[in-house]
């Protein structure tokens, strides 16, 4: 930790950052380091995602950054399909807000207050993926998409 916050106190970055940190880690870390963390990536899918660490993220203003929002991670681990897509729900809101599956998922991370990203290095999907910006999905919709939260 220390090496770390030395390239924070001479500049050579801006913030820490951890990935994949379980609320154990988070609480260790903050308990030992002069240099706050900055951020946490980790996994946030509609299906999975660990509370705990979103909620002392925000509770503690620190940043959390999602990956594997559109499910992609499924996929890469072996999944035969990729069951955020697969899901009826977010099927069925794509539809009704006449956009992507991509964009309802991109739009419910948002509001979320959770950093997202995409791979993409393709323009259009990267356009496509933008449309999440024109899509506010009301609490009915955000409440339905948590639901589907399994439990940690």
């Amino acid at each position: 930790m220390e090496s770390m916050e030395s390239f924070v106190i001479t500049s050579k970055v801006v913030a820490i950052g951890l990935s994949n940190a379980e609320i154990s880690h988070l609480i260790h870390v903050q308990s030992i380091a002069t240099v706050p963390i900055s951020i946490v990536q980790n996994i946030f899918t509609p299906f999975e995602h660990d509370r705990d660490v979103y909620n002392y993220c925000f509770d503690n203003k620190i940043l959390f950054m999602a990956y594997g929002v559109t499910g992609d991670v499924y996929v890469k681990e072996g999944a035969p399909t990729n069951p955020v897509l697969d899901e009826p729900l977010i099927t069925e809101l794509a539809e009704e807000y006449q956009t992507s599956q991509h964009a309802i998922l991109y739009n419910w991370a948002a509001q979320r207050e959770v950093i997202i990203t995409s791979r993409s290095t393709r323009l259009r999907h990267m356009k496509e993926n933008l449309k999440y910006l024109d899509v506010f999905l009301n609490n009915d919709h955000m409440g339905a998409i948590n639901d589907l939260h399994e439990e940690d």
